[in-house]
């Protein structure tokens, strides 16, 4: 039961996407682990897109992904938003996603390498029902005491309000 509240706990926090500075290091968020298990084919199963509705320093909505595999651990992806203050809608398909687990396990971590990016963008996933939602977070260390956290929640479908959430659990220690 405590599993399921966590879930959706971390579903309503990061209905939309958030990124904050904090003091800290990224070692002391112990608890947050990436799902075990992962089915990479599933996550990024071609032609379904992945929702999420966000507020950022760019002024954006309605955003979805769209993955194609390219491999057992690798994934072109598209993306799409809408920008508030034109109107307009954008889309860009100049990433890849590569599955990086552990070594030796098959925990969802992903890792989304751009061209024009020195390093990639690491992502623990530590949420998931295949048909229904993701829970990401990324942790940066800035310096010896303060971090960059992100999170985000992306469903597969356009509204929360039609995801319904199942108890999987995160982590056994959460």
């Amino acid at each position: 039961m405590f599993k399921l509240f966590a879930i959706v706990f971390l579903a309503l926090i990061t209905y939309c996407y958030s990124q904050y500075t904090s003091s800290g290091q990224c070692e002391d968020r112990t608890q947050l682990k990436a799902v075990d298990n992962f089915d990479v084919e599933r996550y990024g199963e071609s032609g379904r897109k992945w929702y999420t509705v966000f507020t950022y320093n760019t002024p954006a909505d309605c955003q979805f992904v769209n993955f194609t595999i390219t491999s057992n651990v690798s994934m072109d992806f598209y993306w799409v938003r809408k920008n508030l203050t034109s109107g307009t809608w954008g889309g860009r398909s100049d990433g890849v996603v590569w599955w990086t687990p552990d070594n030796g396990t098959r925990n969802a971590i992903i890792s989304l390498v751009y061209p024009n990016v020195a390093d990639p963008l690491v992502y623990p996933i530590v949420g998931i029902d295949y048909d229904g939602y993701s829970l990401e977070y990324r942790c940066i260390n800035l310096n010896s005491t303060s971090r960059m956290e992100r999170s985000a929640s992306i469903f597969r479908e356009a509204s929360i309000s039609d995801v319904e959430f199942e108890a999987t659990p995160i982590d056994d220690d959460l």
